[in-house]
């Protein structure tokens, strides 16, 4: 179920780059889309898919605390507005790092926040770039299969920077960038 659930998550994030370039030119960053995401990656893995958490989590294998349940769709309102805000003034990589970060702190989902992360920083790429990039293994699946230890290890130093701002997701970026060259490269 969670390979089904992965590549429909992928068809989803498609067809999102897709219809909202051709159609809302003008839509960023919305809150339907990150809970859309969700949506599509723990469809029958979860009682609440795309449904922001109503308890608090802890997250396996790390020392982060996600903030308080009754704070997260405050926190995703601020993350969404400070995406929308750097759209021009930011490059895709760094945008992307930052939403993979900040939504992994948040872990506003029971289930799938690294799965809608990363699909997140990929759907800011393709819109940034104005289109669905090509390639055999798209970045979602490069990040975790292929940088999986680096990955943890940038998300933990993004942790303790204790900033809120793209500047603390700066390892994150030069690991999506690695990622997304090696994805250009296989197509």
């Amino acid at each position: 179920m969670v390979d089904q659930n992965l590549y429909r998550q992928i068809h989803y994030l498609k067809d999102l780059v897709e219809l909202t370039h051709l159609h809302v030119p003008s839509i960023k960053l919305r809150g339907d889309i990150i809970r859309g995401l969700n949506y599509h990656a723990v469809i029958h893995l979860t009682d609440n898919p795309g449904l922001y958490r109503k308890e608090p989590v802890s997250i396996t294998a790390s020392s982060h605390q996600p903030p308080d349940h009754e704070d997260v769709e405050e926190h995703v309102l601020t993350l969404i507005s400070d995406i929308n805000k750097i759209w021009t003034t930011h490059t895709m990589i760094e945008i992307a790092a930052y939403a993979l970060w900040r939504l992994c702190w948040i872990h506003p989902f029971e289930e799938g926040n690294g799965r809608t992360a990363r699909a997140l920083a990929y759907y800011i790429i393709c819109r940034k770039s104005g289109y669905w990039l090509p390639g055999n293994k798209i970045l979602p699946f490069a990040l975790k299969e292929n940088h999986s230890r680096t990955y943890y290890e940038a998300l933990s130093h993004a942790d303790k920077s204790n900033l809120n701002t793209p500047e603390a997701s700066k390892t994150l970026s030069v690991l999506i960038e690695a990622a997304l060259i090696t994805q250009l490269e296989s197509a």
